[in-house]
């Protein structure tokens, strides 16, 4: 950016600045407008965090930038009438508000596209974008599979699963309690034979079973249905 210096010095208050990674040049700039007395401005500074980005800010920097990660939309931000247009269109707020599903879609491909073949190169990855794009299709699949967390080191969450095809979403360690999670999408839940089992070897005090509805009821001694809502909103019982 010439004469960047030049051009931001005179303004004053919120200044953002999007697809910062594309201008590196900037930041040591960004660093002596920062010392000014009196702060006259502040800098908001968008862009992918590229190796660049991240060595630039930190370096040039230190000292003067909070780092702020952005996540998508979930149920929490958009509430229990959305869960289904949640799913369907994912977290990105330009899919999901979209106009109909034809223009969801659309965006969604073309983002695709774009971060294939432009995005990726500036982050430092060289590889083809038809090559990268066969291996997003390959996470895809995967996607809903038996989650493996030995390499996250997860503190005190487990899957559990035995010959006899019972097994348990989740198995957690609460405040002493042992609680086990179940995830059904389901209109209405009912009890399973694995559910009573699970309970019995795992020695569990509750389990939740978490479906999309918007009702909680208990199913049997210990076994609670709660809405998925309910548990991001706020804790369930156990963690109350």
């Amino acid at each position: 950016m010439e004469n960047s210096k030049t051009l931001l010095e005179g303004l004053r208050g919120l200044v953002v600045i999007d697809e910062a990674q594309r201008e590196p040049r900037l930041f040591p700039v960004l660093r002596v407008l920062a010392d000014r007395p009196g702060n006259p401005a502040t800098f908001l500074i968008l862009g992918s965090a590229s190796p660049e980005l991240s060595r630039q800010s930190s370096e040039s920097l230190a000292g003067r930038v909070e780092i702020i990660e952005m996540q998508g939309l979930n149920l929490g931000k958009t509430g229990a009438a959305s869960a289904e247009l949640l799913w369907h269109r994912g977290g990105f707020p330009r899919s999901f508000l979209a106009a109909n599903e034809g223009d969801s879609f659309d965006w969604r491909r073309n983002f695709i596209r774009t971060f294939l073949e432009r995005d990726l190169g500036v982050l430092g990855f060289g590889m083809a974008p038809a090559v990268m794009g066969r291996f997003w299709t390959m996470l895809a699949h995967y996607h809903g599979q038996i989650w493996n967390g030995s390499a996250y080191q997860p503190e005190e969450a487990y899957f559990y699963a035995v010959h006899s095809s019972c097994e348990l979403d989740l198995l957690m360690f609460l405040r002493g309690k042992r609680v086990g999670v179940e995830f059904k999408r389901a209109d209405a839940p009912t009890l399973s034979r694995s559910m009573r089992t699970v309970i019995a070897d795992l020695a569990l005090d509750e389990l939740w079973v978490i479906y999309p509805g918007s009702r909680s009821y208990p199913l049997a001694d210990q076994i609670t249905v709660l809405p998925l809502l309910d548990c991001v909103v706020s804790a369930p019982r156990g963690e109350g």
